[in-house]
């Protein structure tokens, strides 16, 4: 199944349900578009959970814990706000562990936001330079929003996802095609893909 939804038209609670664990990619690998439209439509999913590695964007504001949680390694970088004032749930551990945590349903993963890079010649992305606990968070969501970034470099990553391709930029759901069985190709999953201006 493929669809192209602009990022504007992005309704995030099409997948997005309220109460939802979402976990998506710390750093560099945050996905701003997709994070965004998270804090933007927060109201529509209710009681969702957010999990943060660490954090350097200023998308997630303490008056956002009106409707969403927040729990994480620390108040890493942006996340100092929420941690200070309590919003922050913390989780002692160190970054390495986490994969193992997202894997074993101890960090609770429906939804992962992921960045990937453009397609390549095959209509494969790669994760870029981040690519630790997120792939582990691919593995186990039911649902995966994955948002085309132009500058993050295509990287050999041992997990490739491909989709249709669209003469536009777009948000697509698509399928993987390389790995049989995939985790993104379970019944009722998605990849939706978000391209950037």
């Amino acid at each position: 199944m493929t669809a192209a939804i602009a990022l504007d038209d992005l309704d995030l609670s099409r997948w997005i349900r309220p109460g939802a664990g979402i976990v998506f990619g710390q750093a560099t690998g945050e996905p701003r578009g997709l994070t965004e439209k998270l804090v933007e439509q927060r109201a529509r999913f209710s009681g969702s959970g957010i999990f943060f590695g660490s954090g350097f964007s200023r998308t997630f504001q303490p008056e956002h814990a009106d409707h969403l949680r927040f729990k994480g390694i620390g108040g890493i970088g942006g996340l100092r706000n929420l941690a200070t004032i309590g919003r922050l749930d913390p989780l002692p551990c160190h970054v390495s562990a986490v994969a193992g945590l997202i894997r074993e349903g101890l960090i609770r993963c429906d939804v992962a936001l992921v960045q990937v890079s453009p397609a390549n010649r095959q209509g494969e992305h790669s994760f870029g330079l981040i690519n630790d606990y997120v792939r582990a968070a691919v593995e186990t969501a039911s649902v995966v929003i994955a948002e085309v970034n132009a500058q993050v470099p295509g990287l050999h990553a041992t997990r490739r996802c491909a989709a249709t391709r669209s003469p536009s930029p777009s948000t697509r759901i698509g399928r993987c095609w390389k790995c049989r069985p995939c985790p993104l190709a379970k019944p009722n999953s998605g990849l939706l893909r978000t391209s950037l201006p």
